[in-house]
C-alpha cells in the first residue's frame, strides 16, 4: 500500500480573501512584501462628526483586510490651497486610534490629488511648502497634453489612469513614449479598482484600462504599476489576495502581484527622496534658492585674479624657455666657429 501522509503534518494553504492561491508564495507570510492601498479618498461630508465615524469605518476595514499602509487622499480640481496639517489635523486621533480606542497597526500616509485639466496649473508642480507638506504627490491628467508633462515632470510620484472621468474610458491616449518618460523619472502609473465595484457600468472600462497597459508596458520591467481602491465607501473596499485574483483571472495582469506590494513600496521611497532632495536615477530635486549678488561678484572677481595669475605665470615660463633655447644654439655656433 503506498505511504498516504497523515492529517496532522499536512499543510493548509488558504484561499482567496484570507491568502493566494495554491502554487504562489503568500505575500502576507513574507515580512519584505506587505499590502499598500495608497489611494483612499477622504469623505467629503458637511457635517465633521459623520466624516470622523466613515474614516474610522475606513481605516478599520483595511486594517481588517490584512493592509499594512494606508494613503489617506485629498483631492482637489486644479491646484489646492490648503497645507497637509489644515487638512488632515482634525482628525488625528481617529487616525491613530480605532473605534475601541486601541493604538492601530497601520502606517498612514497623507497624499494630495489633484485632477488637472488646464495646463496652466501644472506650474504648481514645484518644490513649494504645500508639496512637500504631504507624503504623496499624484496627478489625474485629463487630456493628451497634461498627460506628456507629467510624464516629464520629476515632482509628480504618481500618474493615475482615471478610466471612470468619462463613459468612453480614459480621457486621453496612453503612447509607449508616455510610459518611457514615466519610466526615467521613476514615476507610476496607478489603477483604481473602487469605481468599477461601486458602478457596474465601469468593470469593462477597467478591463480594457488593464489591457492597455499590459500591451504598452510590455518589456519594460522597471515599470512601477499600482492598483488602488479610490473610494471612500468602506463596503468597496476588498483584501489584496481578491483583488490579485480577480486582476489575474479576468484581466490576465500580470503585475498584479506587485501592484500592492513592491511598487507601492518602491513610490513611498521615491516621494521621500524627492522631500528631502536626495538624488534618484540621474535626477536631483531640490529648492530653488536666489544667491547674493555680492557673493557672486565676489566669486568671479576671486576666479578672475586667479586665472590672470596663472596666465602670467605659463607666459613667463614660456620667455625663459625661449631664452634658454637661444643662448645654446649661440654657444654651438661660437664652438663651431
Amino acid at each position: 500500500m503506498p505511504h498516504c501522509k497523515s492529517k496532522k503534518n499536512k499543510k493548509h494553504r488558504t484561499r482567496g480573501s484570507r491568502g493566494c492561491k495554491i502554487g504562489i508564495p503568500c505575500i502576507k507570510d513574507s515580512n519584505t512584501k506587505k499590502h499598500h492601498d495608497l489611494m483612499v479618498l477622504l469623505p467629503n461630508d458637511k457635517e465633521k462628526s459623520v466624516r470622523l465615524f466613515r474614516i474610522t469605518k475606513l481605516l478599520d476595514r483595511l486594517e481588517f483586510l490584512g493592509y499594512s499602509k494606508v494613503a489617506l487622499v485629498h483631492q482637489v480640481f486644479g491646484t489646492p490651497k490648503s497645507n497637509c496639517k489644515d487638512t488632515f489635523d482634525p482628525y488625528l486621533d481617529v487616525i491613530n486610534n480605532d473605534s475601541k480606542g486601541n493604538r492601530r497597526n497601520l502606517e498612514v500616509y497623507y497624499r494630495l490629488h489633484c485632477i488637472v485639466e488646464a495646463k496652466s496649473d501644472l506650474g504648481f508642480f514645484t518644490p513649494n511648502d504645500i508639496m512637500d507638506s504631504y507624503d504623496l504627490v499624484s496627478l489625474a491628467p485629463q487630456n493628451d497634453g497634461i498627460l506628456e508633462a507629467a510624464c516629464l515632470t520629476a515632482t509628480i510620484d504618481i500618474i493615475t489612469l482615471d478610466y471612470s472621468a468619462t463613459n468612453a474610458g480614459l480621457p486621453f491616449k496612453l503612447r509607449g513614449s508616455n510610459v518611457n518618460d514615466a519610466m526615467n523619472n521613476n514615476t507610476g502609473l496607478e489603477i483604481l479598482y473602487g469605481p468599477s465595484i461601486v458602478n457596474t457600468a465601469h468593470r469593462k472600462l477597467l478591463l480594457q484600462t488593464l489591457r492597455l497597459v499590459e500591451s504598452v508596458s510590455l518589456g519594460k520591467k522597471d515599470l512601477n504599476v499600482l492598483v488602488g481602491s479610490g473610494t471612500a465607501n468602506p463596503m468597496a473596499l476588498r483584501s489584496s489576495g481578491d483583488i490579485c485574483n480577480v486582476l489575474e483571472e479576468v484581466g490576465r495582469f500580470k503585475r498584479a502581484r506587485l501592484s500592492q506590494s513592491a511598487a507601492a513600496a518602491q513610490m513611498l521611497e521615491r516621494a521621500w527622496r524627492r522631500r528631502m532632495g536626495f538624488q534618484q536615477e540621474g535626477i536631483r530635486i531640490t529648492n530653488v534658492r536666489v544667491k547674493d549678488t555680492k557673493n557672486e561678484e565676489s566669486e568671479t572677481r576671486s576666479r578672475n585674479t586667479s586665472e590672470s595669475n596663472n596666465n602670467d605665470k605659463n607666459l613667463e615660463t614660456t620667455q625663459n624657455e625661449d631664452e634658454n633655447e637661444a643662448d645654446e644654439g649661440l654657444g654651438d655656433g661660437f664652438i663651431r666657429l
